[in-house]
């Protein structure tokens, strides 16, 4: 029993981090025997894996054809983003309400390692995305650090990872529109510095540190609209580029 459980919390582990950094894409399906044969996974803690999975709503049961990762749609986006300011909203005033000096140098000092790296673009490799990701995760991890709720915590976990696998997701639809279409290239990285940059995140660190609240919850939900509007353009762009012709490069 101890091997079977341990068994399932590997695969586990292995199937979310790979869904998270879009190596499984959204819609893609999760037959059971080909997971069997690619990463050598037992069936029953497979199933066991999925099913976990599943309560995270990282994976979705289709009747009779099994599992599949969850798809990334608009309403998702938008109310994934609706949530994530409810959550974080009510993190960062009680963070700025009671914060002492340590939260302080834990902002400074995340907001330091997020400058050393420029925003990801489209074409951005796995490693440095997860790297700017981890990053990009610890500030604003510190900006509601002095958050005590257990719950708050968890569940805005929760919505960071489903978060990540919509940023990725989207950042492999953007690469394959850029490849064939060089003239968006230039307004996807446009999109992505909006939302990516530092000077959006350098304003909600200011903000926070000057105890600001009111100001800081106007930048945080600004943040996470913004967010929202680059995604629903980004879906447009993927719309609008499947009825023209592919780019010649000339």
């Amino acid at each position: 029993m101890h091997n079977r459980k341990s068994s399932a919390e590997q695969i586990y582990t292995t199937l979310r981090d790979l869904i998270l950094r879009g190596k499984l894409r959204a819609g893609q399906s999760l037959r059971s025997a080909e997971l069997k044969a690619e990463y050598g996974f037992g069936l029953t803690p497979l199933r066991e894996a999925l099913n976990r999975l599943q309560v995270e709503r990282l994976v979705v049961s289709v009747f009779n054809q099994g599992f599949r990762v969850a798809d990334v749609t608009l309403e998702e986006i938008a109310d994934l983003g609706r949530t994530r300011s409810m959550l974080e909203s009510e993190m960062l005033s009680e963070s700025i309400r009671c914060g002492g000096e340590d939260w302080e140098n834990t902002i400074v000092a995340a907001h330091y390692q997020l400058s050393k790296m420029d925003p990801p673009t489209q074409d951005a490799d796995d490693q440095y995305m997860t790297a700017w990701e981890q990053r990009h995760d610890a500030f604003h991890d510190a900006l509601v650090s002095a958050c005590t709720s257990p719950w708050l915590n968890h569940l805005a976990h929760g919505i960071s990872a489903q978060y990540q696998r919509c940023h990725r997701n989207v950042l492999l639809d953007m690469a394959e529109i850029a490849q064939s279409h060089s003239r968006a290239t230039e307004t996807i990285r446009s999109k992505l510095a909006q939302v990516m940059g530092l000077k959006a995140h350098t304003v909600l660190m200011d903000a926070a540190l000057s105890r600001d609240l009111a100001r800081a919850d106007e930048l945080l939900n600004q943040h996470v609209l913004l967010t929202s509007e680059v995604y629903l353009s980004f879906q447009k762009l993927i719309l609008d580029s499947q009825k023209l012709p592919a780019s010649t490069g000339k």
